[in-house]
């Protein structure tokens, strides 16, 4: 554990790491993100005046979900980030407007999933519930991602309590006695890695408190706790916690702050988090998902014996099913399981209807194939349901889906009898 009262804390900014009527068809090129996909973090903590409460909201966006576009010696891709926000009685408070511009030298940096921009915006507000309409428009293809946050901001003027906390992925120190954090914008840490930080400050405080830091499993089982004492002279406390993740397999945790006073009410803070391995997506939160994602590429008997297999052992089998099957074994990364489980992503984020996405008959097609070379839909034809073709050249194959049900439940016309594992591989 380490105290920072009287320590400066500087927050890194980290750049990495009408369709067509009758019988005519719309015929298109499949672009594989529809709008930019971008990861977003609300941290409240108290104005440096002691006066109102900080909202700082942070965006990150990878490279690979931008347009750049060709100049000279260079690639520009350049997106607005725009913030309205909105109190409990639905008036508008607050509203920025930001505009980023990133250039690369080389071409593999535009698709690349590894290299992010993280902006900061920030808002003085007062104590409130409120409503963020947040969203990322890239100017060259116009195409915007959005979210609707709803949050409420406490007030930290002249008690006891705790800023929302922060995870970060490593903490330097400078010369100058100063601290830099570089944060965790996702929230998910990497199992392979001995262990992450989470950062938090407390106000209000008038001699010493006792802090608990706990980490527990989404049941409430306790992995890991610690209980030791602080004192400060300014009524603050900042505080940096090193969560070793040696007992921590791939799940959802909460790490839970408390803090006491003799003779004053305990107030607390929690925040959930992911560990996971390398290449899988955001979207699995525990090993059983995961095995039960790889039906479409395993083998029956790999597969039944992963899925009765006990924890430890599970994830054994799982580790060796990959490692089997990875093109670049002398990198850390699994190119394979990530694009793999990234197809998993995209199928439960667009094909969802009565069921997940990756159960459908488009998600199944788009996990084993990839995205179609192009797409020929038809929404309107007379006589007929909708139906939509979806044209692979490279592997010289074609697929139809009609939605029998008119409720958007696209289903394969022709069963893939023809269908081998070994498409994937």
């Amino acid at each position: 554990m380490k105290t920072l009262s009287n320590i400066q804390i500087i927050l890194i900014i980290l750049v990495m790491s009408p369709y067509q009527l009758l019988a005519q068809a719309e015929l298109s090129t499949y672009r594989i993100n529809e709008v930019p996909n971008f990861y977003y973090e609300t941290i409240t903590s108290r104005a440096s005046d002691g006066k109102g409460t900080n909202l700082d909201i942070y965006v990150k966006i990878s490279y690979d979900e931008l347009q750049f576009i060709k100049s000279k010696n260079s690639f520009t891709a350049k997106y607005e980030i725009s913030v309205i926000i909105f109190d409990a009685s639905g008036d508008q408070q607050e509203g920025k407007t930001v505009e980023e511009i990133i250039e690369v030298i080389e071409f593999d940096d535009t698709n690349s999933r590894e290299l992010f921009r993280v902006t900061k915006i920030n808002f003085l507000l007062k104590k409130d519930s409120y409503r963020v309409n947040l969203g990322v428009m890239d100017l060259d293809t116009r195409k915007t991602g959005s979210r609707r946050i709803t949050l409420f901001v406490p007030d930290y003027s002249d008690k006891l309590s705790i800023s929302d906390i922060i995870f970060i992925d490593k903490v330097e120190e400078t010369e100058t006695n100063e601290t830099i954090m570089y944060l965790n914008i996702s929230g998910g840490f990497i199992s392979e890695s001995s262990e992450f930080k989470a950062y938090y400050e407390i106000y209000g405080v008038d001699g010493v408190v006792e802090i608990k830091n706990e980490v527990k499993d989404m049941k409430g089982v306790t992995i890991y706790s610690d209980k030791f004492q602080r004192r400060s002279k300014d009524g603050t406390i900042k505080e940096i916690v090193s969560i070793v993740k040696d007992d921590l397999r791939f799940n959802k945790y909460k790490f839970h702050v408390s803090v006491s006073k003799k003779g004053r009410k305990k107030v607390s803070k929690s925040k959930t988090f992911q560990v996971r391995w390398f290449g899988m997506s955001e979207s699995i939160t525990d090993l059983d998902m995961a095995v039960d994602f790889l039906r479409y590429i395993a083998s029956k008997k790999d597969y039944d014996k992963m899925v009765s297999s006990e924890s430890e052992e599970k994830r054994k089998l799982f580790i060796r099913f990959w490692k089997k099957r990875d093109p670049s074994p002398e990198t850390e990364t699994n190119e394979l399981m990530k694009e793999y489980y990234r197809r998993i992503q995209y199928s439960n984020e667009h094909f969802a209807t009565f069921q997940e996405g990756w159960k459908a008959d488009m998600g199944m097609v788009l996990i084993l194939f990839g995205h179609p070379n192009e797409i020929e839909r038809h929404p309107f034809d007379i006589n007929s349901k909708p139906y939509e073709v979806w044209y692979y050249y490279d592997i010289n194959k074609n697929f139809v889906f009609q939605d029998y049900s008119g409720f958007g439940e696209y289903r394969l016309v022709t069963p893939l009898n023809d269908l081998s594992r070994s498409d994937f591989y």
